[in-house]
C-alpha cells in the first residue's frame, strides 16, 4: 500500500508518538521530560497540526558548555524539536543522508561508534602489517574547529545532494539556519562563505556534518587509492607504506577542504606508525608479531588525576557524595577495559587510595566494591587497590 511521501509518513500521529518515546529513553529522570510525557497525546497532536499546516517553528535552543576533553559549546535541542527530527530520521532522512557513506566513516550511525572505529583501525593496521610489516607511515589529520567552521551554504549543499523529499530538505535547511554565527556581522559579511556553524547536540546536525566530508572520503578511497583510511567525525587517519604518497594526499585534502571553507588543524602531521597511532584518546601500537595493543594516552591519565582532585575538594565541601565518586570511577574503569590498561587502572586505584585516605567517615572507603568484584572510585579511591 502506498504510504505517501516520506514527509507524510513522518508526520503521522503514530510515527510522532513512537519518536517521542524513543526520545524519552534514558532521560525520564528530567522534570521537563516527565512534564512532556504527562501531556504526550495533546502535544503530539499539536506538533502534527503545526507540521501539516506549515506553522511549525524551531524552539529556542538551550546552550551550555562541556569542558572534557576540551571546552565545547553544546546547543541542546528542545524535546519537541528532537521528536520531529527523530521521526524524520526514522522515515527516510537517515537513510538519505547515510546511504552513500563509506564503510570506514564511523561516527553517529546505527551500529557504528567509537568501539567500531577502534576495531576498523585495528583491522587496517593488521592488514597493512601483513603486507609491509611495521615500517609504514601514518597521516593523522584533524580539521580545525570543525563544527563551528562549517559554512551554512556548504552544509545545505551536502544535504540537498542527498535528501530526496523536498519537505525534509526545507526542514533541514531551517535547522542549519537556526544555528547562529557568533562572529561580528562585519566579519560574516566579509566571509565569502557567509554564516558558519553547525552545533553539536542535534541528531540531524551531526549527520549533516558527516555528509559535508563524505565526498572527501570517497576521493581518498577511490581517487587517491588510500585503502587504509578511517574517519571518526573530523579525525582522519591514513596509513600507507610510502611517506611521499601521504604527503601528497595531505596537500590534496587541504585543497579539497579549502573548497568547503575548512582547513586542517596545525597539529595534523605524518609520522612513522612505529610511534603508535593516537586515535580516540588511545595509542594503537604494533607488537612484534603483528598484533595490536591499545595504550591510554598520558593526557587522559593526567586529566583523570585532575578530575579526582576536584572531586576530593567537592567531597570535602559536601557538594559531592561518595556514591557519585564511585559511579564516576567505575565508568572510567569500564572505558579503560577497551584498552590494555591494567597497569594504568592499578596505578589510578593506588592514587585514589592515597588521595581519599582518611575519608572513611564520608563513606568513600566503604562505597567502592560492587558485588561483581569491580572496584569503584571509592574502592578505587578508597580501598582502591
Amino acid at each position: 500500500m502506498d504510504m505517501g511521501t516520506d514527509f507524510e509518513k513522518a508526520t503521522q500521529f503514530g510515527e510522532l508518538y513512537k519518536a517521542a518515546y524513543q526520545c524519552f529513553r534514558n532521560i525520564r529522570w528530567k522534570e521537563s521530560t516527565q512534564e512532556y510525557q504527562r501531556n504526550v497525546l495533546p502535544r503530539t497532536y499539536a506538533l502534527r497540526q503545526d507540521l501539516i499546516n506549515g506553522t511549525y517553528k524551531i524552539q529556542p535552543y538551550y546552550i551550555f558548555y562541556i569542558h572534557t576533553p576540551k571546552k565545547r559549546q553544546i546547543v541542546s535541542t528542545r524535546l519537541r524539536d528532537r521528536i520531529w527530527q527523530r521521526s524524520m530520521c526514522n522515515n527516510g532522512l537517515y537513510d538519505d543522508l547515510t546511504r552513500g557513506f563509506i564503510h570506514d566513516n564511523c561516527a553517529c550511525q546505527t551500529g557504528r561508534g567509537t568501539h567500531y572505529a577502534m576495531a576498523r583501525l585495528e583491522c587496517h593496521m593488521q592488514r597493512i602489517w601483513r603486507k609491509h610489516g611495521p615500517a609504514v607511515w601514518v597521516a593523522k589529520l584533524d580539521i580545525s574547529k570543525f563544527f563551528p567552521s562549517i559554512p551554512h551554504i556548504v552544509a545545505k549543499a551536502a544535504a540537498a545532494k542527498r535528501i530526496r523529499d523536498e519537505h525534509f530538505r526545507q526542514h533541514v535547511f531551517d535547522i542549519i539556519d537556526s544555528f547562529k554565527d557568533e562572529r561580528p556581522q562585519a566579519e560574516i559579511d566579509a566571509d565569502p562563505f557567509g554564516p558558519r556553524g553547525i552545533a553539536l547536540g542535534s541528531q540531524i546536525s551531526q549527520l549533516v556534518a558527516l555528509a559535508v566530508l563524505d565526498d572527501i572520503d570517497h576521493y581518498i578511497k577511490e581517487r587517491l587509492h588510500i585503502r587504509h583510511y578511517v574517519r571518526y567525525m573530523d579525525d582522519l587517519v591514513l596509513i600507507h607504506e610510502d611517506k611521499g604518497v601521504l604527503m601528497s594526499a595531505m596537500l590534496t585534502i587541504q585543497a579539497l577542504l579549502a573548497r568547503l571553507g575548512l582547513k586542517l588543524n596545525p597539529k595534523s602531521c605524518i609520522y612513522p606508525a612505529s610511534q603508535g597511532i593516537v586515535f580516540l584518546k588511545l595509542r594503537f601500537m604494533f607488537t612484534r608479531g603483528g598484533g595490536i595493543i591499545r595504550r591510554v594516552v598520558h593526557e587522559a591519565i593526567s586529566k583523570e588525576r585532575q578530575r579526582l582532585k576536584a572531586m576530593k575538594r567537592l567531597l570535602d565541601s559536601g557538594c559531592l557524595t561518595a556514591q557519585d565518586i564511585n559511579l564516576h570511577f567505575k565508568t572510567w574503569m569500564a572505558n579503560k577495559r577497551h584498552a590494555n590498561a591494567r597497569g594504568v587502572v592499578r596505578a589510578m586505584r593506588e592514587y585514589g587510595k592515597r588521595l581519599f585516605q582518611g575519608d572513611n567517615a564520608n563513606g568513600v572507603q566503604d562505597a567502592g566494591t560492587s558485588q561483581t568484584g569491580d572496584v569503584g572510585c571509592a574502592d578505587a579511591c578508597a580501598e582502591n587497590a
